[in-house]
């Protein structure tokens, strides 16, 4: 079956985004995810040059807005950086997050990264739109109105043992709410791996986790993946998918075999 492995936040740093481009040339990883508003023009133009398949990761709570501060003003804090996850959803639920300032900030992030790539899908940073229906109804009928209908799906297929409780309360509580959307996804003609894997071991992937997901592919599956240099979590995580045999006897693809 084949298994897409997608590397979150290209664009991250620069070292991030080395390490990325290093999996994908050793074949452990088949597409990656851009965060706009952080990666540099030349990593954007390394990226290109690889050939490595590339969605957008989009981003509401992590560093500066492209767009600047007075057009998306409900959308950043002090020193005009992103709220961070918790306050993003805490504002939504309170009514003070505009659904126009999401739109135009999203739209400029898919703009800027198609001056550089063409975008095979998207995914969003911490699933922050998956996290409560208001988020989700803005950014799903823009990402169609823009081209994007390929997208994760992060209903972990199956629950093993996930990296501590904080992984697993948050993995639970996501599929739950990814579980809930569903129909507005069909709605919109959203198309998703059949089967999505990683976010119980995010940050924490190991090689006793891929020797327990590899036997369990159906369909075309996703392998959430955060590889990179510079960050002892990503570096290790890189070196378990160079290492990982069975891996490398996996036939990988890229959003567009869905």
């Amino acid at each position: 079956m084949p298994l897409i492995v997608n590397a979150d936040d290209f664009g991250l740093t620069p070292a991030v985004s080395r390490g990325i481009l290093h999996a994908a040339r050793a074949g452990v990883v088949s597409s990656t995810t851009v965060l706009a508003n952080l990666v540099s023009d030349e990593f954007l133009v390394k990226l290109k040059k690889s050939g490595l398949s590339s969605g957008i990761h989009l981003n509401l709570t992590c560093g500066k807005p492209l767009l600047p501060v007075q057009e998306v003003r409900s959308l950043v804090g002090v020193g005009g950086e992103f709220h961070p996850l918790e306050r993003l959803i805490i504002l939504t639920m309170a009514g003070k997050i505009r659904a126009g300032e999401i739109r135009a900030e999203l739209s400029a992030q898919v703009s800027r990264l198609r001056r550089f790539v063409t975008l095979s899908h998207f995914d969003g940073h911490r699933h922050f739109y998956f996290l409560h229906p208001d988020l989700a109804g803005v950014v799903i009928p823009l990402m169609k109105n823009l081209a994007l209908t390929r997208t994760r799906f992060p209903l972990e297929s199956r629950l093993f043992v996930p990296a501590g409780l904080k992984h697993a309360l948050f993995t639970i509580g996501l599929s739950r709410f990814s579980y809930g959307l569903r129909g507005l996804l069909r709605r919109h003609g959203m198309v998703t791996p059949y089967q999505f894997w990683g976010q119980q071991f995010s940050g924490e992937l190991r090689l006793r986790h891929l020797r327990r997901i590899l036997p369990e592919l159906k369909g075309c599956a996703e392998l959430m993946t955060h590889p990179g240099f510079g960050d002892r979590k990503r570096e290790l995580e890189l070196k378990v998918l160079l290492r990982c045999r069975a891996l490398r006897k996996t036939r990988l693809a890229d959003f567009d075999a869905i």
